[in-house]
């Protein structure tokens, strides 16, 4: 009698036990291999998406949090970066590239909104095997100009030289939008996402897919950005400033008093050019950009590397 055959023996007579433990461990086996999969795939998205940057500079407020918004735009970043302190930043020590990124407006309330540099392009890749390529049109070159990942383009059903507005907020559903509305409420009150329909943005290219969360944004220049932040800056200044003509009104003849027809003719008719002004002149221009107004939210920066190898002295292995 041999040693194997001692040892089928021994199994066959304890059958349920052999099957029970066989089964076990073919379930741990493949629990292990899931959560390995799971491991790399994991560590493979977020290296699809955050590209050929080395650092990601930002004031959020952990390093996690900063990642998920900075590169998968799973929010605005709340603390912004002035345009000074990026210039003091990158006259502080060599780089390849600094790209600066503006987060915090989006299309449709769905799509976040990416302001930044043409380098954002030509210098920065989304993922280390990919490169930016265009399906139609170029990037952007001025204000007013955007360009749209392919989920966006694909999505939206949207094409060279249509024009979108943008939406104040960032990776928003309608779905949530209108579900943070009190039933009755309009949607225009202050829970609705506030549309910035005084500018028109003009698409002017279509990205190739490339796998990544950049497929499901749309980009265009810091000076649009600005523009329309200036313009609602300008907008609440002015607000605080008006004396508020209709309420004084209101109170001419009493407490609670109705004002008269010939004021409210007036108030009327001085709305009325008011509003045909607004609608003759630019809403705003670069020269009205402040300081204040030139903020961004994140800086992509890539350090200098020695030919062949893809990670910088200064950062250490």
């Amino acid at each position: 009698m041999t040693d194997l055959t001692i040892i089928l023996r021994s199994l066959n007579a304890r059958l349920f036990s052999t099957v029970v433990t066989c089964f076990t461990v073919a379930v741990a086996v493949a629990l292990m291999l899931v959560l390995l999969s799971m491991r790399d795939a994991g560590k493979q998205a977020f290296q699809r998406g955050s590209g050929n940057m080395h650092l990601l500079v930002s004031r959020d407020q952990s390093p996690l949090v900063s990642i998920l918004n900075g590169i998968f735009y799973a929010a605005a970043p709340r603390s912004p970066i002035m345009y000074d302190e990026f210039e003091r930043i990158t006259n502080a020590l060599p780089y390849d590239f600094a790209i600066p990124v503006q987060l915090g407006d989006s299309y449709e309330a769905r799509w976040p909104a990416v302001a930044t540099s043409t380098e954002f392009f030509s210098k920065f890749t989304p993922a280390p095997d990919t490169q930016w390529a265009f399906a139609a049109g170029r990037p952007f070159q001025k204000e007013m100009e955007i360009v749209l990942g392919a989920v966006v383009a694909g999505s939206a059903r949207l094409k060279l030289n249509d024009q979108i507005v943008l939406t104040h907020g960032l990776a928003q559903s309608r779905s949530q939008s209108r579900a943070a509305l009190a039933p009755g409420e309009p949607s225009d009150s202050p829970a609705a996402p506030h549309v910035h329909s005084e500018f028109k943005y003009t698409v002017v290219g279509i990205l190739k897919p490339t796998g990544t969360i950049h497929d499901r944004a749309v980009f265009t220049n810091l000076d649009s950005t600005w523009l329309i932040h200036a313009f609602d800056r300008r907008e609440r200044e002015e607000h605080m400033q008006d004396p508020g003509d209709h309420a004084v009104g209101g109170m001419a003849g009493g407490v609670g008093a109705a004002p008269s027809t010939a004021d409210h003719d007036h108030d009327h008719a001085h709305d009325h050019a008011h509003d045909h002004a607004h609608e003759k002149e630019a809403p705003i221009t670069l020269a009205d950009i402040t300081p204040q107004d030139r903020k961004i939210t994140t800086i992509y920066l890539r350090l200098p590397t020695r030919r062949g190898s893809d990670v910088s002295a200064a950062i250490g292995p």
